[in-house]
């Protein structure tokens, strides 16, 4: 099947560009609900911010869609593969999502690959994907898993009323079922990111890349270069990733894989510091990585904070190591599930900020969680907040900037994209994001 990914023209931007920054200096100065720009702004604002500097520059790709079920053992894996329509062969991304995510995640990441001339194999077992959708259909008002406000319960901004009508800042019925949640969403992460289930996804990991170069053989991956294959994965799929490229846990089995990745993306990693030995579990990590968070990217499965995220990359092998750490970005906004709109950015008004800008250049600090939901006149249930959502699509072309640069760096050994990332990327990225190298 052939899929054609559009050509964004300069003139196609500017009505979208107008009306987006209506909406967020509109919700900011009234602070009423908030509702996502439309798929089409979201595109078009995203394209715009790609051509501002951005690494990769509108251009117009036409490229094949693959899709296939596979079976392992008694779990059913399914495959999708996206690639360039053409027939000479392409360096091999594989993908994996996060929990809950099925194989068609990750879509903006994924389609940023393809147009930088990569196919990109994307798989998951229908058990993690299934994973959440007994929850979701018991707490059917939490159905969004959007980290740090749904973690605390709370969707809404603009309508804190009920919420904190009745005892312990909520009535009787609606209160138990977001502690309900809040509970089973932390059981649930503990089973699936434990390391008996990390061991069963690298075996899975290890037997897709054998099916791959069994299937080699037939015409339709046949253009798939498995000797320069790249890891990527978020969430539950960077913690899959990052064990395959060396993280160590006592209980896991020594791990032998049949191929040899040149890289690897590690997209809001997995760091549990209850299992001790943080300097020495990642410094047997020597190929280059990427790794990108952000001071609020905090799951809603209470594994991982956002503050130890980077610990990978701080303690990894020296050399190659790229850091990229979006601000205001929050835990789904790494699954590249859209252009940033639907993940909108909430910043507290109390410090006097006019627009994001202002806020991002006043000395670029974070905040803590404390901060956000403390609860008192300018905290979480104020109705007086400045909603931001351009920030959304910048972090997300942020994202497919560097990931797309430094795969080409890693795999092409592109000038262009070594130039861009040590000259270009530290001023296109401020203040929006910080990129590190070490």
């Amino acid at each position: 099947m052939l899929m054609h990914m559009p050509k964004f023209r300069h003139q196609q931007f500017r009505c979208g560009l107008l009306s987006g920054l209506v909406f967020g200096l509109g919700l900011a100065a009234c602070g009423g609900p908030v509702i996502p720009p439309s798929l089409e702004s979201q595109q078009n604002n995203f394209v715009m911010q790609m051509d501002q500097a951005g690494y990769l520059r509108d251009t117009q790709v036409s490229f094949k869609r693959i899709e296939q079920s596979w079976q392992y053992g008694q779990q059913s894996i399914d495959v999708q593969v996206l690639m360039p329509a053409t027939s000479s062969p392409c360096p091999l991304v594989i993908y994996m999502p996060g929990l809950g995510e099925n194989a068609e995640a990750g879509q903006v990441w994924r389609e940023t690959w393809v147009k930088a001339g990569y196919a990109v194999l994307s798989f998951q077992s229908r058990s993690i994907a299934q994973a959440l959708q007994e929850l979701e259909s018991k707490y059917p008002q939490r159905r969004d898993l959007d980290d740090e406000d749904d973690e605390f319960g709370v969707k809404d901004f603009a309508s804190h009323d009920s919420f904190l009508s009745g005892p312990l800042f909520g009535d009787v019925k609606q209160r138990p079922s977001v502690m309900g949640r809040n509970s089973e969403l932390r059981y649930l992460g503990f089973q699936y990111f434990a390391v008996e289930a990390l061991q069963t996804r690298l075996d899975q990991l290890r037997w897709v890349v054998s099916q791959l170069k069994n299937a080699r053989s037939t015409g339709a991956l046949a253009q798939l270069d498995l000797s320069k294959i790249i890891l990527a994965g978020y969430d539950l799929g960077a913690q899959t990733v990052a064990a395959a490229i060396g993280e160590r846990h006592e209980a896991l089995k020594e791990l032998a894989l049949d191929f040899k990745p040149i890289a690897a993306i590690l997209l809001s990693p997995s760091v549990n510091l209850a299992q001790g030995h943080v300097n020495s579990r990642f410094q047997s990590i020597n190929l280059p990585l990427l790794v990108v968070s952000g001071a609020d990217d905090n799951d809603p499965y209470a594994v991982s904070a956002a503050s130890t995220r980077q610990l990978i990359w701080q303690y990894a092998a020296p050399g190659q190591k790229y850091l990229l750490t979006l601000d205001r970005a929050r835990h789904r906004l790494f699954s590249g599930w859209d252009w940033g709109g639907k993940s909108l950015t909430r910043l507290p008004d109390h410090a006097g900020f006019n627009d994001e800008s202002d806020y991002l250049q006043s000395s670029r600090r974070r905040m803590s969680a404390s901060d956000l939901y403390a609860g008192d006149a300018n905290g979480l249930f104020s109705k007086n907040r400045a909603h931001f959502p351009e920030l959304g699509y910048k972090n997300v072309a942020a994202i497919a900037s560097v990931t797309a640069a430094f795969m080409d760096l890693q795999v092409k050994n592109d000038e262009f994209a070594r130039f861009w990332l040590t000259e270009k990327a530290g001023h296109w990225l401020r203040p929006v994001a910080d990129l590190k190298v070490r």
